[in-house]
């Protein structure tokens, strides 16, 4: 199964109207089959993710289609705000985000400067071992702390193999 939810639907069929959701993408390539391409959608007043799309032959433009379909049927109190990983396969994803006017996506700030503009490129750009470290401690520490709640078994076994390289750099313990 490609989509996974965990959470009660309203009436007609979609999640609470008067909720806010963040709508994250990992992109992948797709026709390498190398690795999953994921969506998680996070429901902001729960704090919980509610939905997952993972799938390893999805390609990026496909991919955004679906994350933008996601985003519109969720809808929400505000529309859902959407932010992927802009590096690699993130270019194509986010062209194709473009294309399709979405436009209530993350542009990046600079994470060391809390001041900082956005960026007029949207995504995220972990273009330093630094911005990654700050992304997955935030998010290890939002879960020790169950700031967030995170259904899925597959995110928590994958969390479980990232690993210290050199003490320097966060990593998939199957890049070592």
């Amino acid at each position: 199964e490609r989509f996974a939810l965990w959470t009660t639907l309203t009436s007609y069929g979609a999640p609470s109207n008067v909720h806010s959701y963040i709508i994250g993408a990992d992109v992948a390539y797709g026709a390498t089959k190398a690795s999953n391409s994921v969506l998680a959608i996070l429901d902001v007043n729960e704090k919980k993710f509610i939905g997952e799309w993972v799938c390893p032959d999805t390609t990026p433009d496909e991919l955004a289609r679906v994350a933008v379909a996601l985003a519109e049927w969720c809808g929400g109190e505000s529309r859902c705000l959407m932010i992927w990983d802009g590096n690699g396969p993130g270019l194509l994803f986010s062209r194709e985000v473009q294309k399709l006017r979405y436009n209530r996506v993350y542009r990046k700030r600079d994470e060391r400067n809390l001041k900082a503009d956005e960026s007029a490129t949207p995504g995220y750009f972990t273009g330093s071992n630094d911005e990654k470290n700050i992304l997955l401690g935030e998010f290890k520490g939002a879960l020790g702390r169950e700031e967030i709640i995170v259904p899925s078994r597959g995110v928590l076994m994958e969390c479980l193999q990232y690993i210290w390289i050199n003490g320097k750099e966060i990593a998939p313990a199957t890049y070592s």
